[in-house]
């Protein structure tokens, strides 16, 4: 796997295909990992507070660029990124593939109406569906119930879907006390 190392993150530079068999293999591993797809905007977050957010991005298992204007970007810093892995791209890619046929999944965030939506469509999923509350995050009683409730479901891959820096502090956390699964933070 190459890796492009900038001023601010350390990229992984995979293709589609590689990202989703890393993520299929690594779920089954006896130790938890997360994902980042940082973009623009996440990098900006990074200039303006690097001592907060670099670790979140740092301890991540995998760093995939998820914007082609971060790619064009680098390219003029003279970083030469190829693929291009957009977090949506990713999981659309991981819902359809056979691969995760036998995976317990989960989602964590979004309503109740998209989450009815996808186990229609992917009935054949083992999906599950964990909605926090706004703003949970600064909520340590909330984090810590939620970490348990993770941990009871042992998912195979987690899709957090909470929004950016949220879903990256919060992988970071379930790194502390999970054992396993993947964290896609999308």
């Amino acid at each position: 796997m190459k890796k492009i190392k900038t001023d601010l993150v350390e990229l992984d530079d995979l293709t589609l295909d590689s990202t989703v068999n890393w993520v299929v293999e690594n779920s089954t591993e006896n130790r938890f990992k997360y994902v980042v797809t940082p973009n623009i905007d996440h990098l900006d977050r990074l200039i303006r507070a690097q001592a907060e957010y670099s670790p979140l991005y740092a301890n991540a298992d995998l760093c995939i660029c998820d914007s082609r204007i971060l790619k064009v970007m680098l390219k003029l810093k003279k970083y030469d990124i190829e693929s291009v892995v957009p977090g949506s791209d990713l999981t659309l890619a991981l819902f359809e593939s056979n691969k995760i046929k036998d995976k317990k999944l989960l989602v964590f965030g979004g309503d109740d109406d998209i989450f009815d939506k996808l186990i229609t469509t992917y009935e054949q999923l083992d999906i599950h569906h964990i909605n926090p509350s706004m703003g949970f995050i600064n909520k340590p009683n909330e984090v810590e119930d939620l970490v348990e409730r993770i941990n009871v479901l042992k998912p195979d891959i987690l899709f957090l879907a909470v929004g950016s820096p949220q879903q990256e502090k919060f992988a970071a956390i379930l790194q502390e006390h999970l054992c396993h699964g993947v964290a896609l933070c999308i």
